[in-house]
């Protein structure tokens, strides 16, 4: 086992120091160890070693115990479960080691380890281990119990462990203690009279009680535990009424003795419905700790009676007020209903105020409801109920059933009553047409604009805006969903719902028509409104006169035809002058005479209005003899 170091030049006069640590091992033969270190340098021309270091070790077992008992406390007759671990902290092996336990008095073996022996002569428990290695451990466990001469009080039992073991010196040792407690042994019988009672019947108990323990019990008390609904017959001072503990003190009880305790109560006047099972639990507690408990019981019948009554101070309410209600719940029985919850349901427009307290509402199923608990007999609850009605109720007086249930799940009761109260509502309907348009023209563009709105108290359903537009003009778009009827010249808006106070608004992009009669023409599309709960509604507005006239404009066009003339032979020997028929033109053409002149005439109305009776006049020149004509002129 070498450690080297690689050195390249080595200069005359150079030193170099390399430090090296080294650990001795952590397990070694006991005893002393003598280690030795060498070390040399070479090279190709020369070769030194160097004096050895020697170093002595000493390594030796050492033990450390740790003792364990699962009871610092006992009594006579108990159990007790014993652990010792020894632990090897040294440097070398614990050869030969023997774990030994000597058993305190009045304790008796049970059960021990496998591989462990029992000397009775010594009372010693003995448990070869065999080598311990460092760091390694060994345990010895024992059971065992408690004998019963133990005398009264309290009494001290040590038990010992030791390690022995090769290259140890001498016996390594602990020490655990459990404290032995002498009892007295109580046992309480708790009886009544009766196995049955009613409610506010006296309860008569008889506390039994014995000691069967083996020392003289001191300080006792009998606790007992009432239920809600069972109290002393008097104010006593031994009575807690925050605990509810019924609370008897008994100086001493000798061991075997044997003594009765009658104990008054009554029940109470209020018990759940049905058939109750009243227990009364009484505990005994002496000066030792020690507890014992026993219980006694009568079976009560009683039944509830729950009564729910509705009030509100007026009969008839308007569209979007605002009342109370008060709900009154009471049991009128012998008996206390449990688990009362109080359920208020509500008609179609009304919800609680916004400044209601209390009460859990339940917007899917229209509900308020409280969670009352208990309600004993000759009880009365009373919740309030701020009440605010919708302010879109239907047309016409609507009667709105306000109903209050009270149930008791657990007595399976119900009580319920009914409020009513009217209400009044009528729809009024408005509506309001805009017409804007940049001219007054045929083939102008029109953006009408319709208005309509709810001044009343009651909504109106399926509903419709029609907008008549008359046979002068033209659909182009509309918003809202609004859709043309070419049959009947309108167009529709569909509404589903018009609610109290809602308004709204929709549009439309008309273009009038290209043609007019001449003259002026009215120009008044008609609104109208309907709806199931009210009669049409017409909004009109002021008709816009339309002005229009037609624009003719002729156009002249003649064509000659020299090779129809008659007069051939001289076809230069005369000329004969004709003027235009348009607008004063003066141009004159020479054309021979006999020749065919075929003239066209084209008339075009520019204006915006039809031109009828139209006639159209040309005048032959002098000279020219008529031929034919078009178009039955």
């Amino acid at each position: 086992e070498q450690i080297r170091w690689m050195l390249s030049d080595l200069e005359v006069g150079e030193s170099r120091q390399f430090d090296l640590t080294l650990g001795a091992a952590s397990r070694m033969a006991p005893g002393e160890s003598v280690l030795q270190l060498s070390a040399r340098v070479q090279s190709q021309e020369f070769e030194h070693t160097a004096e050895p270091l020697e170093f002595t070790t000493h390594a030796l077992p050492r033990f450390e115990i740790e003792s364990h008992v699962d009871q610092d406390s006992a009594h006579p007759g108990d159990s007790l479960n014993y652990r010792f671990t020894v632990t090897n902290v040294g440097n070398a092996d614990a050869a030969d080691t023997v774990l030994s336990m000597r058993l305190p008095p009045h304790t008796e073996l049970v059960n021990v380890l496998d591989g462990a022996r029992f000397e009775a002569s010594s009372q010693c428990l003995r448990y070869p281990v065999g080598c311990i290695e460092p760091g390694n451990a060994a345990r010895l466990m024992a059971h065992l119990r408690l004998d019963t001469g133990f005398p009264a009080g309290d009494t001290t039992i040590e038990t010992r462990v030791f390690a022995e073991a090769a290259h140890v010196d001498g016996l390594w040792s602990d020490t655990v203690s459990t404290l032995v407690q002498a009892r007295a042994e109580i046992v309480l019988d708790l009886r009544t009279e009766n196995n049955e009672a009613h409610p506010g019947d006296p309860l008569n108990c008889t506390a039994v009680l014995d000691n069967r323990g083996n020392a003289k019990a001191q300080n006792v008390e009998i606790l007992l535990n009432l239920p809600p609904w069972v109290q002393p017959t008097d104010n006593t001072t031994n009575w807690d009424p925050g605990t509810r503990i019924l609370r008897f003190e008994i100086p001493s009880i000798e061991p075997s003795a044997h003594g009765e305790f009658d104990i008054s109560l009554v029940l109470a006047s209020h018990f759940p419905h049905g058939t109750t099972r009243v227990d009364i639990a009484a505990t005994v507690v002496n000066n030792d700790g020690k507890t014992q408990e026993s219980q006694c019981g009568v079976w009560v019948y009683a039944a509830p009676a729950l009564q729910v009554e509705i009030q509100g101070p007026v009969d008839q309410v308007s569209v979007g007020g605002a009342f109370p209600l008060e709900i009154s719940v009471s049991n009128g029985g012998n008996a206390i209903a449990e688990d009362v919850e109080l359920t208020l349901s509500l008609p179609r427009h009304s919800r609680p105020s916004k400044q209601s307290t209390g009460g859990q509402h339940d917007k899917d199923h229209r509900t308020v409801s409280w969670m009352l608990g208990r309600v004993g007999p000759e009880e009365c609850m009373v919740k309030h109920l701020p009440i605010e009605l919708a302010k879109d109720f239907p047309a016409g007086t609507t009667t709105m059933a306000f109903r209050a249930v009270a149930a008791s799940a657990q007595a399976r009761l119900t009580a319920d009553q009914i409020y009513e109260v009217s209400v009044s509502a009528t729809p009024e309907p408005h509506t309001h047409l805009l017409i804007q348009c940049d001219t007054l023209e045929p083939g102008a563009i029109v953006d009408a604009t319709v208005h309509w709105r709810n001044e009343g108290d009651a909504q109106m359903t399926d509903g419709s805006i029609t907008l008549d537009i008359g046979r002068y003009a033209h659909f182009e778009s509309a918003t809202a969903g609004g859709r043309f009827e070419a049959s009947s010249c309108s167009i529709k808006w569909s509404v589903r719902e018009i609610g109290p106070g809602t308004e709204a608004n929709a549009s439309a992009r008309l273009r009038l028509a290209d043609v007019f009669p001449e003259g002026e023409t009215p120009f008044a599309p008609v609104l109208v409104l309907t709806s199931a709960e009210v009669p049409p509604v017409k909004g009109l507005i002021d008709p816009l006169l339309i002005s229009a006239a037609p624009k003719l404009e002729i156009e002249r066009t003649q064509h000659v035809d020299i090779s129809r003339t008659e007069l051939s032979q001289t076809p230069h020997s005369a000329s004969y002058a004709l003027a235009a028929m348009e607008d004063g033109d003066t141009t004159r053409n020479e054309i021979p005479v006999g020749s065919v002149i075929t003239c066209k005439v084209h008339v075009s109305n520019q204006g915006n209005a039809d031109a009828r009776d139209a006639e159209i006049h040309e005048d032959l020149p002098f000279g020219a003899t008529f031929v034919s004509v078009s178009d039955a002129g």
